[in-house]
């Protein structure tokens, strides 16, 4: 019998260990998490400091070899780069060759996707008046290479979250955090790790680096947008059979959409995710973006 085990680049809590945190440490920042406690300053900026190091970093085992032991961004970002060439040879030796162009452009346009702050994958990003139809099979064959997670739309936000997919409308992330940030170039790493980042991509980036972290604990990871767009959540998980909705902000905003869902008796609770402490707000769990790493 043959039992098949995906593997994941290292998640947030990995990384710390391999930055000399200790599972010790770790447990006393998960209490924290359980009780729902705010979590003191320096210990909080300091976790916020790490995870933008981690994702600017990532969590690809060479990457993060060559970053613990120079202690150097720019060594990190040496070995992306090597990476990201041996996925574009990768591309050129696996796919058909028809394939080949389509696929590599799909993978470079999700930066874009990032930045545009789409509700949903456009095609027309990575060509002008392109289909889906002409695409289609170059997300699959980036899928099924593990380089991209696919995050699709559902029609309603119940349980069981499969059962409503909209097939056609998803967004696709990079696998690897880090690799993303990569196809940034370096100065972005400068601009996480200072956080001196605005704008979309910003908002977009952070999508990126939660999903990464969620699909490493082995979630189906989706998201809610309505037909009108008055109602959108980045994303959706199950817990114990009940859907619990996440929204994800890189800045303390309102979250209109989030609230709205928590009004579902259905729904027990939700996520806020912001760079500020850890509070509660009747259902609304708010609490800092490092702490995704206990969900």
């Amino acid at each position: 019998y043959e039992e098949q085990i995906e593997m994941h680049s290292l998640d947030f809590e990995e990384y710390l260990w391999a930055m000399g945190y200790d599972s010790e440490k770790i447990s006393i920042l998960r209490e924290y998490f359980e009780k729902k406690e705010k979590v003191p300053e320096a210990i909080h900026q300091k976790l916020l400091a790490l995870l933008r190091e981690y994702t600017v970093i990532g969590g690809m085992p060479a990457v993060v070899n060559a970053f613990v032991k120079n202690n150097h961004f720019g060594e990190a970002f040496r070995i992306q780069e090597m990476i990201l060439n041996s996925y574009y040879d990768d591309i050129s030796k696996y796919a058909s060759t028809p394939e080949k162009p389509k696929v590599k452009n799909a993978y470079l346009s999700i930066p874009k996707q990032l930045a545009k702050e789409n509700k949903k994958f456009q095609f027309s990003v990575i060509e002008k008046k392109a289909t889906a139809r002409k695409y289609e099979n170059s997300i699959e064959w980036l899928r099924d290479a593990g380089l991209v997670k696919m995050c699709h739309n559902v029609t309603t936000p119940d349980f069981p979250l499969n059962a409503y997919e909209k097939d056609s409308q998803y967004k696709l992330y990079t696998s690897d955090i880090g690799i993303l940030v990569a196809m940034y170039g370096l100065d972005m790493k400068k601009a996480i790790v200072e956080n001196t980042l605005k704008g979309n991509v910003k908002g977009g980036i952070y999508e990126n680096l939660i999903l990464d972290i969620l699909s490493k604990r082995d979630y189906q990871i989706n998201y809610y947008r309505n037909t009108s767009g008055s109602i959108e959540v980045e994303f959706l998980i199950t817990k114990d059979s009940h859907v619990v909705p996440i929204e994800v902000k890189a800045t303390n905003n309102s979250t209109i959409s989030l609230n709205t869902l928590l009004e579902k008796e259905d729904i027990p609770f939700g996520y806020k995710l912001i760079s500020g402490n850890m509070g509660m707000n009747e259902k609304k769990i708010v609490m800092p973006l490092y702490m995704a790493m206990f969900i």
